[in-house]
């Protein structure tokens, strides 16, 4: 809708919508049940997965939690190019450790990451995000990670549907290392689409003034990743007037 919009610098807080980048976080009903989601593995090392698509606040919300917890929570984020030694290798590597052997066997490298997240004080909490993009060689090895860790350590896999829909099916078809990773997962979570109340309270928070244009623009926006990306093309048209 920007793109057939008057810019007008009285619907907006300018100070607030330049400040963008700076991402906003609200607390919406996926928030908490995230955050409860997280606490609850670091806490009692519980494994679970997050259901969610993309633009529902997922790594927003884990970069949230990480702030709280920085020394105890391990993150990463999977890449399509990883390979199976490359996942292990960098969940090590974000464990605090590094692996200075890179030829070392995979079951090396999953037993290291035990015995080091085991002389680790407290409890910790290791997520990984994006994990639609696990191969089915990666997922083999999920169990034996999770066997690894779970004396310390919770664990909390998160992707989209399509994700939990594919470890389903491949349960469902017993393919090796799914029925036992399943037997390893305490519970799914399954995140809704945020309301439109979410969308209109993440406009305000970026310095969006005019009510008539935070409805309208709420309605063109199917989820926060919308939000943010609409947010960011207004404050570029702030930015133009000021230049």
């Amino acid at each position: 809708m920007e793109s057939f919009y008057e810019f007008n610098d009285v619907d907006f807080d300018i100070d607030l919508l330049l400040d963008y980048q700076n991402k906003k976080i609200i607390e919406s009903t996926n928030y908490s049940t995230i955050m409860q989601a997280c606490e609850d593995c670091l806490q009692y090392s519980r494994m679970y997965g997050i259901v969610a698509e993309p633009g529902y606040g997922k790594s927003s919300t884990f970069e949230h939690f990480i702030l709280k917890n920085k020394k105890n929570v391990h993150y990463i984020a999977l890449k399509r190019a990883m390979s199976n030694k490359d996942f292990y290798n960098k969940i090590l590597e974000r464990s605090g450790w590094s692996n200075v052997y890179r030829t070392s066997k995979l079951y090396d490298i999953i037993e290291s990451i035990g015995y080091h997240l085991a002389q680790l004080p407290g409890k910790h909490l290791l997520i990984i995000d994006e994990a639609g993009k696990l191969s089915h060689n990666q997922r083999l090895c999920l169990h034996d990670l999770r066997d690894a860790v779970k004396g310390n350590t919770g664990v909390i896999l998160a992707g989209p549907n399509y994700f939990h829909t594919e470890l389903l099916d491949q349960k469902s078809k017993q393919l090796q290392g799914i029925p036992e990773l399943f037997r390893r997962i305490d519970m799914f979570v399954t995140l809704d689409p945020p309301s439109n109340n979410e969308k209109r309270e993440l406009f305000r928070q970026n310095g969006f003034k005019n009510q008539l244009l935070i409805n309208s623009a709420s309605k063109s926006c199917e989820h926060l990743g919308d939000v943010y990306r609409t947010v960011e093309n207004f404050a570029i048209l702030a930015k133009r007037r000021k230049s």
